[in-house]
């Protein structure tokens, strides 16, 4: 190829070709060289981009967790009122009554506040695994039954001392996936069973944290 361009050629023409080639395959090479520099810096650049963006996700996501487990707990306090009511049902004076009711009304608004109005319904069971109170954001959400319709219905009033279960499932109700978190609450001193709390959660407002992260070409999956 490079003979026939020069072969019987004008001295005119053998120059043309020659600045060609000069200037041609330097320049092609520079490109060839600055596409791939270029693309290994944008490679890079996405890899920390997404490890980023996981890494807040992931702290994101525990401190949600950790909101979720921290208000379930607060039921430790409100004077024993809402303990007493898991453990034996309630006071039997009408000063007791109130008292609990206080406490209770107190204790939904503390875990409103503090997971941003995610909870949808709590519901509050006792020892004897029979439900002492519920509260929900709004009146349909009444609806959503505790049976045997749900995943883990007959270990989620019962759990180890100081474990807890989480899952996802699909409320037929409701039509709407659910996230569920659930704890069997224990007397701090004797590790007695004193009753157990069930939190449901809209999973969209979990899922809206991983999509907010999630960027093209990547993919966070939960």
């Amino acid at each position: 190829m490079i003979k026939w361009l020069f072969i019987n050629r004008s001295i005119r023409t053998k120059i043309v070709w020659s600045t060609i080639l000069t200037s041609l395959i330097p320049m092609l090479v520079l490109s060839f060289l600055f596409y791939e520099t270029s693309t290994r810096s944008l490679e890079r650049t996405i890899y920390r981009t997404t490890n980023q963006n996981a890494e807040y996700l992931a702290g994101y996501l525990n401190q949600y967790f950790r909101d979720i487990s921290s208000s379930a707990l607060q039921v430790y306090g409100y004077d024993n009122h809402i303990l007493e009511l898991m453990s034996h049902g309630g006071g039997s004076g009408d000063a007791d009554f109130f008292n609990t009711r206080n406490a209770l009304k107190n204790y939904y608004q503390a875990v409103a506040d503090k997971n941003k109005d995610a909870i949808i319904r709590i519901l509050i069971y006792g020892a004897d695994d029979r439900l002492r109170d519920s509260w929900s954001r709004a009146a349909s959400y009444d609806a959503i039954p505790f049976d045997a319709s749900i995943p883990h219905y007959g270990e989620m009033l019962d759990l180890p001392f100081q474990q807890s279960l989480s899952f996802t499932y699909a409320d037929q109700v409701l039509n709407q996936q659910l996230f569920v978190y659930a704890i069997t609450i224990y007397d701090p001193f004797k590790h007695t069973k004193v009753g157990s709390l069930v939190f449901y959660i809209q999973e969209k407002e979990l899922m809206k944290a991983v999509e907010a992260n999630n960027k093209a070409p990547n993919v966070i999956v939960l």
